[in-house]
């Protein structure tokens, strides 16, 4: 179902609503229910505006002839919403006066007070719903379908998490859980789980949609610095110093501004680095009890009186390769601000094998299964590795059904390319025959 479809159905099935009850007295109760943010604006319409707020898209359509549209997206980016405001003051007959005065003010929100003043009259009361519901069906019929090319789908489902995950819901119930509480989680486990592809989704289930404008991902290698991160002093083309954010100072900042919407930092391979070194002093508020500006701290490279802190509407999702043998210590006082969340290989979820066998066949499906799975059980029966080497499925992942004559030669170039030499060098202290002997069995068994 396209964006427009939705917005319009969703219309549609509350004007059913209102037409039911429109011979009893309608509350002012029910008024603020049905006309605030919380229901008409706060649901579909609310992120198909959301989406407008992107400035390349604003950019096309103030480039381009019609200033219509140029005014409306211009409007909604900058939070005013004149122009809807007008378009809808219109289509119910309120003067430009009033337009002026109360609906230019509506944003994301209708003045309760006003239109339950406009709406006293209980007659008038679902021709109203009616001809704001008109309104909104012209914008959206003009305007969406263009621009939703650039955008996600709405709402982002737990059915949805799992089915492309291939996670069991009690996992994603204690990573939820973990996020809630402690607002930063760590995502652990070997080469091939999908810890950053599960990270992303896990900030679209949270939030409740595919949006992106209020995620940030860094990846930390062995290299990465505090000012990097945080801020540093930099050297201008003059030759002078000056101070310079780093992606997460920017990233608080853009948080600080919006309160109201959650903001998701993804910090992949986290454990590249000495944390204690890249956080430096903002190490002491990212916990979940120290947020807020009552817990400001002054940054080593601050101005003047700047003081900084952590909202509460930010949360922290790191991952960490298990595998990693160059991986730094985690230490006691990380753990105690992190929530520690196991991601294992998938091979035996029914929902992967299924998956695996609309792309390669039932019986190629089986043989990765069945394969892949003795592999890991000798991984994690040897004593000097264990289940922190065992290799995830996320080689086998493809995005388009493989033809039957050429799939067991995909099959062979994947063990050759990818699960070999992750092998190799998990077993590093193994003779070479018995290496040998297992890559063989992958292959032929």
């Amino acid at each position: 179902m396209m964006a427009r479809d939705i917005v319009i159905d969703f219309l549609t099935k509350l004007s059913i609503d209102i037409e039911n009850k429109a011979d009893v007295d309608v509350s002012y109760s029910q008024q603020r229910d049905y006309f605030s943010s919380g229901k008409i604006l706060g649901q579909p319409i609310y992120y198909v505006f959301k989406y407008f707020r992107k400035e390349e898209q604003l950019g096309l359509y103030i480039e381009s002839r019609d200033a219509e549209g140029a005014q409306f997206l211009k409007d909604i980016y900058y939070e005013k919403n004149e122009f809807i405001s007008r378009k809808v003051g219109y289509e119910l007959g309120i003067s430009e006066r009033k337009q002026n005065k109360d609906w230019v003010r509506m944003g994301f929100e209708i003045d309760v007070d006003n239109f339950n003043e406009l709406m006293e009259y209980r007659k008038l009361y679902l021709h109203a719903f009616l001809k704001f519901k008109s309104a909104i069906e012209k914008i959206v019929e003009k305007y969406v379908d263009a621009i939703f090319n650039f955008a996600g789908n709405f709402g982002y489902t737990k059915t949805e998490l799992l089915r492309e995950v291939f996670m069991e819901e009690e996992v994603l119930d204690d990573i939820i859980f973990n996020l809630d509480f402690k607002k930063n989680i760590i995502l652990q486990g070997p080469s091939g789980v999908g810890k950053t592809f599960i990270a992303k989704r896990i900030c679209y289930f949270h939030q409740g949609n595919r949006d992106n404008s209020n995620i940030e991902m860094v990846q930390f290698h062995e290299n990465y610095t505090y000012e990097e991160f945080v801020r540093g002093y930099k050297k201008g083309k003059s030759g002078e110093d000056y101070i310079k954010n780093g992606v997460f100072y920017d990233f608080i900042k853009k948080a600080q501004s919006y309160p109201e919407h959650k903001h998701y930092f993804i910090i992949d391979e986290i454990n590249r680095v000495d944390v204690n070194k890249v956080f430096g002093e903002i190490n002491s508020i990212i916990e979940n009890n120290k947020r807020g500006k009552e817990n400001s701290i002054k940054l080593i490279y601050s101005e003047s009186d700047e003081s900084f802190y952590i909202p509460d509407n930010v949360y922290i999702i790191g991952t960490l390769n298990t595998a990693d043998k160059n991986l730094k210590d985690i230490d006691y006082p990380l753990r105690r601000r992190f929530g520690f969340i196991d991601i294992e290989p998938v091979f035996e979820n029914i929902d992967f094998r299924n998956y695996l066998g609309e792309c390669l066949g039932v019986e190629m499906a089986d043989k990765v299964v069945c394969s892949m799975s003795k592999l890991n059980k000798i991984i994690e029966e040897d004593e000097n590795l264990g289940k922190n080497y065992k290799i995830g499925q996320s080689y086998f992942m493809i995005s388009s059904k493989i033809d039957e004559y050429i799939v067991d030669s995909w099959y062979r170039q994947v063990i050759k390319r990818d699960i070999e030499p992750l092998i190799r060098s998990c077993m590093i202290d193994k003779e070479k025959s018995y290496i040998n002997d297992i890559i063989k069995k992958l292959v032929d068994d």
